[in-house]
């Protein structure tokens, strides 16, 4: 990370890869979504519920849900949700969409292909000093620059300035 400024504003070794476990597709919350029923549809009509995971902190219940062609193992469209454990609600949800210019991030690949140790996709923690919990990493993009969620419903996201070709 770089920044420009007296003061560093970001934290050390806070900042955790996310380890994905399977779970059953019954056991994703959609009872606790917060998107509205057209934020909720999938943008790929024809696609079905493929693989849900879970991923768990002191804090947080992290659920994914991904959504394939019938035909094409290639993720079409991804629903994540955070849930806050002492509140039982959701603090982020985002749906993420293949389409031109995007395509939806691999989960554990730096994990699961030992090969390539440095290339964990999603992370989560504290990056920014003073700031909540953030968690980046669902989706690569071609032709826009990439963001950062806080964890957080109060705060919505930090713009990464980036350079596109």
């Amino acid at each position: 990370m770089v920044f420009i400024g007296k003061e560093n504003p970001f934290t050390q070794g806070q900042m955790k890869p996310i380890v994905w476990q399977k779970i059953k597709t019954k056991k994703f919350p959609i009872g606790k979504s917060n998107l509205s029923e057209k934020e909720k549809q999938y943008k790929h009509k024809s696609a079905i519920k493929e693989q849900t995971y879970l991923y768990e902190t002191n804090t947080y219940q992290i659920f994914i849900k991904d959504y394939t062609e019938p035909n094409d193992r290639q993720i079409q469209d991804r629903h994540l949700i955070v849930i806050d454990k002492k509140k039982d609600s959701a603090v982020l949800e985002r749906m993420f969409n293949e389409r031109e210019g995007t395509v939806i991030a691999s989960l554990n690949f730096g994990i699961n292909y030992p090969e390539v140790p440095n290339s964990k996709e999603q992370w989560i923690g504290k990056l920014f000093k003073d700031k909540p919990e953030v968690i980046f990493r669902f989706a690569w993009y071609s032709f826009s620059c990439p963001h950062i969620d806080f964890v957080n419903p109060q705060d919505k996201y930090v713009g990464i300035n980036c350079r596109i070709n």
